[in-house]
């Protein structure tokens, strides 16, 4: 009898412990499931700003060196990705040009917020007035300055995707629809659940509904990006968790046969799961592919630099990781010592602008590098260097063709040149 009773408790423990383990296994499922959609989510807010970024400095760099018209900066500041508006604001402190009078209060408060620095993101406070994302850099006297949609910072959305985008201090700046629907109640439990646990929690809604919550972050701007899904409440994990494992308790002969269904059923799942998220990463990059568009960021502190897989791919580094002298190593030596200038010049004016090239297979490919220095909560502009890489072979091979053709025309008919 006390043989039979130890293998009945030793048995129950193990059940026990089982239920639990695939409890724990569905919830973290869950849960990392999320954590990943909202990094993807923060990652796309991420590039869209440093592309917006690129074109804000683009455009400063144009009005500055070919004096270009304040209502043209303004309009193609307003044509950023993920912008609404643009403004041009002179010495004087007056809003010289703009798209959209509507956001000139916001634009003048953005020049206040940057207190002078040449370069500033981040969203400007207008007391009970609604604020947004604005982009600031200055061009001589004037000071161009971009306001963004945080909508148009997220990739597309299912209609029932609950998505809050904030500041660093939680300040909401945009939440989705069905968010919205829900109530500021349900808005404030997802952001609370998001900042405490950014990693991903489930979290008991109204009238027992559950969700999964978990967060982002777009580094450009310190953004926090929540996101949450609907997910089965603790109760109903806990139900499938014992359902799965009553035939064991019940039939103890039939325990190994039952364990290995569920451990099959359990890596299918993963399987599944793993598919997903690599379709999801994998339409991510084809769409990076297809703009030919990488991101870098240089911490010149630290000498590190840090690109995502476009960025590796155009330039044909070994690795997204690496210190600033590995790679001058990847531009050609006729160009290594401009590059270099560049980004040591970036750490003084803020403005990063590099044109070079580099040996990517058996061909040479022609690179544009340009981006913007991001001052940290100390105020220091150097600590780290934002910007895009663009693959701009084909433009350069136009120009050269063009030219060729040029040429030859003014050799055929040198009369009529």
């Amino acid at each position: 009898m006390v043989l039979v009773g130890l293998f009945t408790l030793a048995f129950t423990v193990a059940i026990a412990a089982q239920i639990k383990a695939h409890h724990d296994n569905a919830a973290q499922t869950i849960v990392g499931a999320q954590a990943s959609a909202a990094g993807l989510i923060g990652e796309r807010v991420n590039a869209n700003l440093a592309t917006a970024l690129g074109v804000t400095a683009g455009v400063a760099e144009l009005t500055r060196t070919a004096g270009s018209d304040a209502y043209g900066a303004a309009s193609a500041l307003a044509h950023a990705p993920g912008a609404v508006a643009g403004a041009v604001i002179n010495g004087a402190g007056a809003v010289e040009a703009s798209t959209d009078p509507a956001q000139a209060r916001l634009a003048l408060a953005a020049v206040r917020a940057a207190r002078g620095a040449n370069d500033w993101i981040g969203v400007p406070d207008m007391g009970t007035l609604p604020s947004a994302p604005v982009i600031l850099r200055r061009a001589g006297d004037l000071t161009l300055v971009s306001v963004l949609d945080p909508k148009q910072l997220l990739p597309n959305l299912d209609a029932q995707s609950r998505v809050i985008i904030a500041t660093s201090g939680g300040r909401i700046l945009y939440v989705s629809q069905a968010l919205a629907q829900a109530g500021q109640l349900a808005q404030r439990q997802v952001q609370s659940a998001g900042r405490q646990t950014p990693t991903g929690t489930i979290i008991e809604g109204r009238e027992g509904a559950s969700f999964v919550v978990a967060a982002g972050e777009a580094q450009i701007a310190g953004f926090e990006v929540i996101a949450a899904a609907p997910a089965p409440s603790a109760l109903a994990l806990w139900m499938e968790a014992v359902m799965r494992f009553s035939l064991v308790a019940a039939a103890p002969l039939a325990a190994i046969g039952v364990l290995y269904l569920l451990m099959r059923q359990n890596a299918q799942r993963a399987s599944l799961a793993e598919a997903e998220v690599d379709r999801v990463e994998t339409h991510f990059r084809i769409a990076a592919d297809g703009a030919k568009v990488g991101i870098l960021e240089w911490r010149p502190d630290a000498g590190e630099m840090q690109f995502s897989e476009q960025a590796v791919r155009l330039l044909g580094a070994p690795s997204d990781t690496m210190l600033l002298r590995d790679f001058l190593g990847l531009v050609l030596p006729d160009d290594r010592f401009s590059v270099e200038e560049q980004f040591h010049r970036a750490r003084q004016s803020g403005a990063l602008d590099a044109r070079f090239r580099v040996q990517r297979g058996s061909a040479l490919a022609w690179i544009e590098a340009h981006g913007a220095a991001v001052e940290d909560a100390s105020g220091r502009a150097e600590t780290r260097v934002f910007g895009t890489v663009v693959d701009s072979t084909q433009h350069h091979e136009a120009e050269a063709l063009a030219s060729r053709l040029e040429r030859q025309l003014r050799a055929a008919h040198p009369a009529a040149l």
